[in-house]
């Protein structure tokens, strides 16, 4: 399973706060911003998981590599909101969309979704609503509300 997730890194430019290509020839300081990530596990039966999560953060002047969602304890548990960060990264202008990489693991592999929140120190504040089951290996795309 970790390889699934090894193809889906080296596919993805594994830059974190990588900067568009037009962008990459002019020299230039990138702009540091703070992001906070929320995710809420949905309130069904069995909505938990086990799995290792990694997100992306696709916005209009930068996109991340896959980042770890893993904090001490249990994360991603019935109804509950899990925090990651604040993670120091390049700005990435206005979010769009997020990207979760899946790799199903132990006695609870699938995951319901509710949604995830992106706050920056930018001031903003997006949501993006899922409201869905992940399983399998997966790479599922969630588009800004």
């Amino acid at each position: 399973m970790r390889m699934v997730f090894a193809a889906l890194m080296a596919a993805a430019a594994l830059t974190v706060g990588a900067t568009p290509a037009s962008a990459a020839a002019a020299p230039h300081i990138d702009a540091v911003v703070y992001y906070t990530i929320y995710v809420k596990t949905g309130n069904v039966g069995d909505a938990g998981t086990d799995a290792d999560v990694y997100i992306r953060l696709i916005g209009s002047a930068g996109t991340t590599g896959y980042i770890e969602l893993d904090n001490p304890g249990d994360d991603r548990k019935r109804n509950q909101i899990d925090t990651y960060g604040p993670m120091p990264l390049s700005d990435l202008g206005t979010l769009r969309e997020v990207r979760i990489a899946f790799e199903p693991e132990g006695g609870s592999p699938d995951w319901y979704l509710d949604w995830v929140k992106v706050d920056s120190s930018s001031g903003r504040s997006d949501l993006f609503p899922c409201y869905c089951w992940i399983s399998g290996d997966s790479n599922t795309r969630i588009p800004r509300a």
